[in-house]
C-alpha cells in the first residue's frame, strides 16, 4: 500500500475493501491500486484455480446427465430458469435506476462517472455521529412497533433473554451473523455495535433473520432448510420496515435523511449493478471454458466487458476493475455455483413485498408471514403464488420491485442539490 503521502506499508489483503470505502478518494485508489498489484502477482494460479473449479463442474454436469450449467445453479436456489430470467430481463429494463444513483454519487464526489474504487464510498455528506447502542435499540424497536408489532414484541423478547450479543471488543472480528440451534429453536445473533446508522440497520436487518426462524419454529428440520434466494428476504424486509420508520421522522435534519437515503441509493446500485456484472461474467467463462481453458487474460476481458454492460456511463471508461474475477471469494466456492445472483433476488423480493405491505396495510402481514412459513418446502415462485399471490415467473413484480428506487433516488436527488448541513 502506496498512501497518498508516499508512506509504503505492508497490509494484509483482507483490510483492501474496507480502505476501498475510506472517505479520502486518494487513499481508495491507492488500496485499488496495491490491491490489484497483489492479485496480477498471482493472477496465474487463480486463473487455474478458477479454470479446475470450473472444469471440474462441466465434467460432472455431462456425466450426470444435466443440460446446462445453470440448472444446478437453478436447483441450489429453489427457482425455475423462467423465475431467474423474468427478473434478469426486469434488471436489463431498469438498468438506468440504478445508474442513476450511482451517477448521484459520483456528482457529489466531484466526479463526471465513477470509478470501481468509488462504488462503496460513502456519499461527501456531514457525519450523523455515533449512536449510542440503547438509542439504536430504541429506533429499530420505534420503527418496528409502529409498522410490525409482532416483530416488535419478538425483538423486545431477545433483547430480554439476552440474545443479542453486540458490544465491541478486541476478541470479536467484524461483521453480524444469526443461527439457530435445530436442537433448541433457539437464535442468536452476533455482531459488533460500533454505533454507525449502518449499525443499526444491521441490528434491524439480523434481527429480521432470527423473526424468519422465528416463524419457522416447530417445523420439521428439512422444512426449515430455506435456499438462498429466500435467505434474505425476512432481514430485507426488516431493513425496510427500519427505513422507512426513520425516514418518516420528518424532524430529521437533511443531512440526517441524506445519509439514510444514500444507503438505499447505494445498495440499489450494488444489488442491480454490481451483483449481476458477477452473473454475466460468471456466465460467459462457463460458456467458453467448456471449449477449453480460459487463461488469465481472457477472464479480465470478460470482466470488464460484463463491467461495462452493466454499469454503462455510470462508470467512467477506463474505470473498470479487470481482476475482480481475481479478489472476489464467490467465484472460488465449490460446493455452491453462481453464488452471487440470489442476492440481487433476495434483496429486489424483500422491496416488492414490502411494497405489497405498504399498498395493502397491516394485513398482508399475515401472507407475508405464510410466505416465511413455507420459504423451505417449495420452488420460489410456488410458495409466492400460494401465500402472497405474486407471480415471480412474470417480469412485472421485478420491475415493481425496482420501481420502488425511483422516489427515494428523486428525494436524496433534491437534498443533494441543496447541499443538506
Amino acid at each position: 500500500m502506496v498512501w497518498p503521502d508516499g508512506r509504503r506499508e505492508q497490509l494484509p489483503v483482507s483490510q483492501r475493501r474496507s480502505l476501498m470505502a475510506d472517505a479520502d478518494r486518494a487513499v481508495r485508489r491507492a488500496a485499488f491500486e496495491g490491491g490489484n498489484q497483489a492479485w496480477s502477482s498471482a493472477s496465474d494460479v487463480l486463473a487455474a484455480a478458477l479454470n479446475h473449479i470450473a472444469g471440474t463442474r462441466l465434467t460432472l454436469n455431462a456425466r450426470r446427465g444435466v443440460g446446462h450449467f445453470l440448472d444446478v445453479a437453478l436447483h441450489q436456489a429453489g427457482i425455475t430458469r423462467k423465475t431467474l430470467d423474468a427478473m434478469l430481463e426486469a434488471v436489463a429494463d431498469r438498468s438506468l435506476v440504478a445508474r442513476r444513483g450511482l451517477g448521484l454519487k459520483a456528482r457529489a464526489l466531484g466526479l463526471s462517472g465513477a470509478s470501481w474504487y468509488d462504488l462503496e464510498a460513502p456519499f461527501p455528506l456531514p457525519s450523523a455521529g455515533r449512536v449510542p447502542f440503547d438509542r439504536g435499540v430504541e429506533l429499530v424497536r420505534g420503527a418496528f412497533s409502529r409498522a410490525y408489532p409482532r416483530l416488535s414484541r419478538h425483538f423486545d423478547d431477545m433483547l430480554e433473554r439476552r440474545w443479542i450479543e453486540a458490544a465491541p471488543s478486541d476478541t470479536k472480528r467484524p461483521g453480524a451473523f444469526c443461527t439457530t440451534s435445530e436442537l433448541s429453536d433457539e437464535t442468536r445473533v452476533f455482531m459488533t455495535y460500533q454505533g454507525s446508522m449502518g449499525d443499526v440497520s444491521t441490528l434491524a436487518h439480523e434481527v429480521g433473520h432470527a423473526f424468519h426462524s422465528e416463524v419457522l419454529r416447530g417445523k420439521r428440520p428439512l422444512a426449515r432448510q430455506y435456499p438462498m434466494t429466500l435467505a434474505e428476504t425476512a432481514s430485507t424486509f426488516a431493513e425496510a420496515v427500519l427505513a422507512d420508520g426513520l425516514l418518516a421522522d420528518r424532524s430529521l435534519s437533511d443531512s440526517a435523511r441524506a445519509l439514510l437515503l444514500g444507503k438505499v441509493v447505494s445498495d440499489g446500485a450494488a444489488y442491480l449493478l454490481d451483483v449481476p456484472t458477477r452473473f454475466f461474467f460468471e456466465h460467459a467463462f462457463y460458456e467458453e471454458r467448456a471449449r477449453g481453458e480460459v487463461p488469465a487474460e481472457r477472464l479480465s476481458e470478460l470482466m470488464v466487458s460484463a463491467q461495462r454492460a452493466q454499469f454503462g456511463d455510470a462508470l467512467a471508461r477506463g474505470e473498470e476493475d479487470p481482476l475482480f474475477w481475481a479478489s472476489k471469494l464467490h467465484f472460488f466456492i465449490p460446493d455452491v455455483t453462481f453464488y452471487n445472483f440470489p442476492y440481487t433476488f433476495g434483496y429486489l423480493l424483500s422491496r416488492g413485498m414490502y411494497a405489497l405491505f405498504l399498498g395493502s396495510g397491516p394485513g398482508f402481514l399475515t401472507r407475508y408471514e405464510a410466505f416465511l412459513a413455507e420459504s423451505g418446502t417449495a420452488l420460489a415462485h410456488e410458495v409466492a403464488r400460494a401465500t402472497i399471490g405474486c407471480d415471480l415467473e412474470a417480469r412485472t413484480f421485478w420491475a415493481d420491485a425496482i420501481e420502488t428506487l425511483v422516489s427515494p433516488t428523486d428525494e436524496l436527488e433534491r437534498l443533494l442539490v441543496q447541499k443538506p448541513s
